[in-house]
């Protein structure tokens, strides 16, 4: 299956969706970022939006492969699926990352537009809310509306904004620790060492964060693939 993940817009968490979402439930997939602007050396293969017949290549070799696409690349990866129709036929499902912020709202719905346009199935398409400031949380249904209306697929389950984005890391490796923080906050503490103690309790709560979202990545891949 090719999966890609992409929007106009910068900082609607494509990239943790695809490292922290989908690569911990796709082990043997590959991801491909086609950006120019985010790289950080963690890719497993870097590209850019204009070569297209490198992608195009690695999306008919295979079978497995999740599209990282960046936002200043997502144009000329379009454009050049009009050069080979399959770049887009060939990905199964188009995955966009949205928020509530009404620029990369609007952003979203020109994305959702474009591939219509495009000629894509809509049953192809999934539109995620995601990074949802808890005062926003009920603004959710008036999110999704306009999406409602084009009849496209609308993941229920949105992300809330929480501390591990602006922390770094990823959410899985975050949630696969199996140190026990608490006790070694609780030994810490018996000594009197304060400092350390909260050091270790800290890293608990960041730890009880991380698989409560990674509990809520899983239903929304459940969402999505079942």
């Amino acid at each position: 299956m090719k999966i890609a993940v992409l929007n106009y817009s910068g900082n609607v968490g494509k990239t943790t969706i695809a490292r922290d979402l989908l690569k911990p439930n796709l082990t043997d997939y590959e991801i491909i970022t086609i950006d120019t602007v985010n790289a950080d050396g963690q890719e497993t293969m870097l590209l850019k939006g204009e070569d297209d017949r490198q992608i195009y290549v690695e999306l008919l070799v295979q079978d497995n492969v999740i599209l990282d696409i960046g936002s200043s690349n997502l144009e000329a990866y379009l454009k050049n699926s009009q050069k080979y129709r399959d770049l887009l036929n060939i990905v199964d499902k188009f995955i966009i990352p949205t928020t509530t912020d009404k620029k990369q709202h609007a952003d979203s719905l020109k994305t959702v537009a474009d591939l219509i346009n495009f000629g894509i199935d809509k049953n192809k398409i999934f539109v995620m809310v995601n990074r949802v400031e808890k005062e926003k949380e009920d603004m959710f249904s008036e999110i999704i509306a306009p999406y409602s209306k084009v009849k496209i697929n609308i993941v229920k389950t949105f992300i809330p904004r929480h501390e591990l984005y602006d922390i770094g890391g990823l959410v899985s490796t975050r949630a696969a620790d199996e140190t026990d923080y608490r006790a070694l906050m609780e030994e810490k503490r018996k000594k009197g060492d304060m400092d350390k103690a909260r050091d270790f309790a800290n890293m608990f709560v960041l730890q009880q964060t991380a698989i409560s979202m990674n509990e809520k990545y899983l239903q929304i891949f459940n969402e999505i693939f079942n």
